[in-house]
């Protein structure tokens, strides 16, 4: 801390600027992000500086970049700085990273987005959508790669955010709805009408819906493929266990009941607007998949895929979890309309579970001899 205080006012600024780029520091850089007026020749001097008394190295591998001689260090500079001018540099930062292309790892571009409205998600929205773009991006690239953890972990960064600001703006629907109701609206008709409109039109802070369950696919497929991979190893059951809470994390964003739940759940938040909606609408009782679209279908057809063979295909004890396939069996009677369609793959779903939650109840077929003891099927839904 002495030898901060004893730094000339512009090497302390660029040290300051320095520990918000971190890592790979360059004139450049600083100069693009800088939150004053500066030129080259007095960022090099001030790097220098910072040089000579320790608080930075120039690179092994490229003479024009500098780094920090300890984190530590960088942590200790970087906790200096207001938490809204750090907001502030990394937004910056952000945006030039982001015109350098290929050149930069995306999940060096996400970071900094992410960083720029840490804590103030719902007033730095557009910043919070930049970021999940690029943890997306970067969770793409990984699950190209083979790198299945690290994909999930950059998938589940993107939905923290998306449920940030689905959390927020539900309630504040909710409220909306709330008041509408106090005024004495009782039409059907105006009612959804007026609930169908944002209160503040020029903000689309959400993303959306599809793109979050989208998210929550991606993550079961990748557990269950991990677990798939890894069947001695320990791990396998933890990823089976992440697979089923993606699914139903996914499946509770379109709306579909939980086990163990009584009533309708209804995903994150939102609760009385989503009941009101559905006794207005005559939807209390199940949705029709294809309210969801095409894609919206798929998805669901895909979440009963994994919870079925999560059910049936158990490499520890080789038995079938009952109380989880009796589970699929409910939802398939929740969702109407594409579920009767033969030509789609939730009609084919639909009767894969059929057959084999038949087969145990007639006492036919393998799943009769694998049954699992342990479950209770009653206590389901």
């Amino acid at each position: 801390m002495d030898q901060v205080d004893r730094l000339r006012p512009s090497t302390h600024l660029t040290l300051k600027v320095a520990a918000v780029v971190s890592t790979n520091i360059t004139v450049g850089l600083l100069r693009d992000i800088y939150p004053s007026a500066t030129t080259r020749e007095a960022l090099e001097e001030d790097l220098v500086e910072l040089e000579q008394t320790g608080f930075i190295r120039q690179s092994v591998t490229n003479v024009n970049s500098w780094q920090f001689t300890t984190m530590v260090a960088r942590d200790v500079v970087y906790g200096l700085i207001p938490s809204s001018q750090q907001q502030q540099l990394h937004a910056k930062l952000g945006e030039v990273l982001t015109g350098y292309g290929k050149k930069v790892p995306t999940t060096a571009i996400a970071f900094h987005w992410s960083q720029s409205c840490l804590g103030d998600e719902v007033a730095e929205w557009r910043r919070a959508v930049m970021a999940m773009r690029w943890w997306e991006r970067a969770a793409n690239e990984a699950g190209e790669k083979w790198a299945l953890a690290e994909a999930v972990r950059l998938y589940q960064k993107a939905a923290d955010l998306a449920s940030i600001l689905a959390r927020f703006y539900e309630r504040r629907e909710e409220r909306d709805v709330a008041e509408f109701m106090l005024k004495g609206q009782e039409s059907e008709a105006s009612f959804t009408d007026a609930f169908s409109k944002p209160s503040s039109p020029s903000l689309s802070p959400t993303i959306p819906l599809l793109k979050r369950v989208w998210w929550e696919r991606r993550m079961s497929d990748l557990c269950l493929l991990m677990s798939e991979n890894d069947l001695i190893n320990e791990k396998a059951s933890e990823n089976r266990h992440n697979a089923k809470k993606h699914v139903l994390t996914g499946l509770s964003l379109l709306r579909a009941p939980l086990p163990g739940d009584d009533t309708m759940a209804l995903g994150e938040g939102c609760q009385l607007c989503a009941r009101i909606v559905q006794c207005a609408s005559g939807k209390a009782k199940g949705f029709d998949a294809t309210e969801f679209g095409e894609e919206g279908s798929k998805h669901i057809a895909r979440f009963l895929e994994i919870l079925f063979s999560l059910s049936v295909e158990r490499p520890v004890d080789d038995r079938v979890d009952m109380a989880l396939l009796n589970y699929c069996w409910k939802l398939t009677g929740y969702y109407r309309g594409d579920a009767a369609d033969e030509d789609s793959s939730l009609y084919r779903i639909t009767q894969k579970i059929k057959k084999a939650r038949d087969g145990f109840y007639t006492g036919e077929g393998e799943t009769s001899r694998r049954y699992s003891q342990t479950m209770d099927p009653s206590k389901i839904i």
